[in-house]
């Protein structure tokens, strides 16, 4: 018998002898389970994002994530985090208890919003409050590679290299040779390193105040 539905189902049963036996039996349907993640997702360069699993079954017995960046928190979860750094695709199957697997994709395009924020001044007088000139950035940033400040005359004031985004006391203190520079506006340039591994040069002015 093909295509019968879930229930119970009487059955009459004939041997050879023309003998007769009745008795009941339940057909359970197997346990399928259905994915639906929804549409292809959009997150920024840097930052994280929960892919939406949604399904139709609690009886999972297997879970497994298939990506090619390894930019998942966990392949055996339902519901994992995703942190890429370029465009990825995500594949997931799961199986169910009766021994059923299904699998869906989605897709997570990255944003690369590189944000960096810069002052263009700035006041080295030990009073807490904008005493070292520094480069702010987002999650995107990892390193600062480089950075010069400059004289309005070409002359070298400071130069670092390897320096964290986002912290000031890693930045320039207004200082050259140990001494407090007059106030004035310098010129720099500086090299930023991103997730994907994007190096750009960036370059500005910056007035000391006093």
């Amino acid at each position: 018998y093909e295509n019968l539905s879930s229930g119970d189902y009487d059955f009459i049963i004939m041997d050879e002898n023309d003998c007769l036996v009745d008795t009941t039996g339940t057909l359970t349907a197997p346990d399928i389970p259905v994915l639906f993640m929804g549409e292809d997702l959009e997150v920024g360069l840097g930052c994280d994002i929960q892919i939406p699993v949604n399904t139709n079954n609690t009886n999972l017995v297997d879970i497994n994530w298939i990506s090619f960046d390894n930019s998942l928190d966990c392949d055996t979860c339902l519901r994992p985090q995703a942190n890429p750094v370029n465009n990825a695709s995500y594949i997931l199957t799961v199986t169910s208890i009766d021994d059923c697997s299904t699998t869906d994709s989605i897709n997570i395009f990255v944003n690369k919003i590189r944000d960096v924020f810069v002052p263009n001044a700035f006041s080295p007088n030990s009073d807490g409050y904008n005493d070292f000139f520094f480069i702010n950035a987002n999650k995107s940033v990892t390193i600062v590679k480089n950075i010069k400040v400059f004289s309005r005359w070409g002359e070298l004031v400071y130069e670092a290299n390897d320096l964290p985004p986002n912290e000031n006391i890693s930045g320039w203190d207004g200082r050259l040779n140990g001494k407090l520079m007059k106030p004035g506006v310098f010129l720099w340039v500086a090299e930023l390193e991103y997730l994907d591994g994007e190096v750009i040069q960036l370059s500005g002015d910056v007035t000391l105040m006093l």
